[in-house]
C-alpha cells in the first residue's frame, strides 16, 4: 500500500503545515480545500490512499457526509477527522465505523499516532 494521505482542509495554512508534517513522517499528500474537490480527486486518482484526513468544518458540505462518501468510494480507507471542537461533537456513527479523531491544533506526534501503520517503500 502506498503512503499517501488525502488532506481535506479549507484553511490553507493548516493544510500546508499538515503537508509539511506528513513529509517529515515520510508520507505523500494530495490536497483538497473542499468536499467537492476531494471527491473529484478520489474518483480521478488511480492510486490507493492509505488514509484521508478530513476537517469536519468544510465550506461546501458537512465533513461527516464527506467521510461517508469516502468510505463508500474507498472501502477500508483509514479516515481521520480533524476539528477544533471536542471528540464528543463527532457523530457516534463515525466512531462506530472506526473513524479516528484528531483534535486541532495537533502536533507531529499526534498526527503520527493517528496514521495507519504502513511500511515505507
Amino acid at each position: 500500500m502506498t503512503r499517501v494521505v488525502l488532506i481535506v482542509e479549507d484553511e490553507p495554512m493548516v493544510r500546508m503545515l499538515t503537508v509539511d508534517m506528513l513529509d517529515v513522517l515520510g508520507w505523500a499528500a494530495l490536497e483538497a480545500g473542499a468536499a467537492g474537490e476531494a471527491l473529484r480527486l478520489v474518483e480521478r486518482e488511480k492510486a490507493q490512499f492509505a488514509a484521508a484526513l478530513v476537517d469536519l468544518g468544510l465550506p461546501d458540505r458537512r465533513g461527516e457526509d464527506l467521510v461517508r462518501d469516502l468510505q463508500r468510494l474507498r472501502p477500508g480507507l483509514h479516515v481521520i477527522v480533524t476539528t477544533g471542537r471536542g471528540e464528543d461533537d463527532m457523530d457516534p456513527d463515525l466512531k462506530a465505523a472506526g473513524v479516528t479523531f484528531l483534535g486541532k491544533p495537533y502536533q507531529l506526534a499526534d498526527l503520527e499516532e493517528a496514521l495507519p501503520v504502513v511500511p515505507a517503500s
